[in-house]
């Protein structure tokens, strides 16, 4: 028999995880699911912070939409980037 590959042990915890929750009575509209990432600009590091707790920053000091992210690498979610309002003079 052959070892299973990372995906296939991934996915069975996947599996395992959400059948357990089934169990507990957790059911689908208690199970949530945000349809995107936030990653929000800081300008004095010059990274963005993602909801999923990633820090990234660009070596090509460009931004988001510059370096075509569309997924957010932590999570796999949609990217909205989320910049600071300029102050009020």
């Amino acid at each position: 028999m052959t070892d299973k590959t990372d995906t296939e042990k991934m996915y069975e915890a996947q599996h395992e995880w959400f059948n357990k929750s089934f169990r507990r009575g957790m059911g689908p509209a208690q199970i949530e699911v945000k349809p995107e990432c936030k990653w929000t600009y800081d300008e004095s590091t010059d990274a963005y912070e993602s909801d999923c707790g990633e820090l990234w920053r660009f070596d090509n000091l460009g931004n988001v939409a510059d370096n075509r992210v569309r997924f957010c690498h932590g999570c796999g979610r949609s990217v909205v980037a989320v910049y600071p309002r300029p102050e009020d003079a």
